[in-house]
């Protein structure tokens, strides 16, 4: 989608009628973010071709596979069980204890360049469902 905004920018060379097709319902209040962001996407327009040219222009991120440093859902159900139990106990469980922990799990697992980053981090927490500051009640 971002070639098909910057091509029709190439042709009708206005970017007021380039957001009113792409984004009819754009806020008034969105339209100078969004003026900035095509902009950006037709500087970089090289970045966006050769993804595209190789297959790969329907994907968010573009990245080798094999790249992604996760933990598989065994690993993740761990932690998530680590920190239920400690919870259970009464303990509430800080970012830095779940980061901590998921690092110790990385290299048990022998999942190599694992970060346990704040991305991460929020991810697990929503994928779980909890906030690992509670603690269960008695």
């Amino acid at each position: 989608k971002k070639l098909a905004v910057i091509n029709y920018l190439a042709v009708v060379r206005k970017m007021r009628a380039t957001i009113e097709h792409f984004y009819p319902n754009l806020a008034a209040t969105a339209y100078n973010s969004k003026r900035t962001t095509i902009l950006r996407w037709a500087r970089n327009r090289n970045k966006l071709e050769a993804p595209a040219a190789a297959g790969k222009g329907e994907h968010k991120k573009v990245r080798n596979r094999g790249v992604a440093t996760i933990l598989s859902a065994e690993n993740e159900a761990e932690i998530a069980q680590w920190v239920d139990e400690l919870r259970g106990d009464g303990i509430p469980v800080s970012t830095q204890m779940l980061t901590d922990k998921a690092l110790d799990v990385a290299e048990e697992a022998e999942v190599k360049d694992f970060k346990a980053s704040d991305k991460w981090v929020a991810g697990f927490k929503r994928r779980h469902l909890f906030n690992p500051h509670a603690s269960k009640p008695a």
